[in-house]
């Protein structure tokens, strides 16, 4: 298991990667955004943004760790946790 960790406003990013699987537990109450289901169609893109851009520096930063070129083709699960 590689991981790493993502600074974020209000926050952190754990990601970690393993098997086929990159987990992103984003950590800290202004990230709830990344996980919980959106009310509407303007909070929907705000999180798809946000989410592309967090997942684009955890590859970056699993790479640097480590990880392969698997990494590519992995599935990415988002979970919450109170920090």
């Amino acid at each position: 298991m590689i991981e790493t960790r993502i600074k974020a406003v209000g926050g952190w990013i754990d990601a970690s990667f393993e098997g086929d699987t990159v987990t992103m537990a984003a950590v800290g109450s202004p990230l709830q955004l990344l996980v919980k289901e959106p009310a509407n169609t303007a909070a929907r893109q705000k999180r798809t943004d946000e989410r592309g851009r967090y997942r684009r520096m955890a590859l970056d930063a699993l790479r640097e760790a480590g990880a392969g070129p698997e990494l590519d083709d992995a599935f990415i699960d988002w979970t919450y946790r109170a920090g």
